[in-house]
């Protein structure tokens, strides 16, 4: 069964008990340059395949809050926000290529705790500490562990998530699912502004498009 057209035209699954899904790349990252209120894509209703109308627009929208002063024709800007992004990451990538992998800065300082708890345990199966004095020493010790292997993972993480946004690059990016293709634009973006560009119909001015890079 077809969503609403409301739904349809907003681009996203109305379903309560599911995320919202984009349908347009810069829908929640572009917002508009006179008054910063996020803009989502609007389908052109009376758009047919074969027809020289815009496919789609992103639109200040005064029912979102904003002004309603400032739209576009929706595909010249994904392009122009394409290639730069594109252009920016291979930039990246190109460098991390010749650099050497980045190894978490703090791996002594656990392999340091893990040897002083091992140190503690065997001296206690030893009889050279008691064990109340060990029970003493251990939480400390563990706390410090148990911090440091949360932060290894945290950074490991991200490591995997910049390595797996420079593999994207080589591919296709439009034949990408949209949630991956948003991921990278804000892995480089925080927004994109889009500014006014007067009535009437006008020739597509980069100018008036301002990514604000991370």
């Amino acid at each position: 069964m077809d969503l609403p057209v409301k739904a349809r035209r907003w681009g996203h699954d109305r379903d309560p008990g599911r995320t919202l899904a984009r349908k347009y790349l810069l829908s929640g990252i572009a917002r508009c340059g006179l008054c910063h209120t996020k803009i989502r894509g609007q389908v052109n209703q009376k758009w047919k395949p074969g027809s020289k109308a815009a496919k789609f627009t992103y639109q200040c929208s005064v029912t979102n809050g904003g002004c309603g002063k400032v739209g576009r024709v929706g595909d010249p800007v994904d392009e122009f926000i394409i290639s730069l992004v594109l252009a920016e990451q291979r930039e990246r990538a190109a460098v991390s290529a010749v650099a050497p992998a980045e190894q978490w800065p703090r791996a002594a300082e656990l392999a340091a705790v893990e040897a002083d708890l091992a140190e503690l345990t065997q001296a206690a199966k030893a009889q050279k500490i008691t064990v109340s004095t060990l029970l003493m020493l251990l939480p400390d010790l563990e706390r410090r562990r148990d911090e440091l292997k949360l932060e290894r993972g945290r950074f490991n993480k991200e490591r995997q998530q910049a390595e797996s946004l420079t593999a994207d690059i080589g591919e296709d990016f439009r034949s990408l699912p949209i949630e991956r293709q948003q991921a990278l634009i804000l892995h480089s973006l925080s927004a994109v502004l889009i500014h006014p560009a007067g009535r009437g119909r006008r020739k597509f001015d980069p100018s008036l498009i301002e990514p604000v890079w991370r």
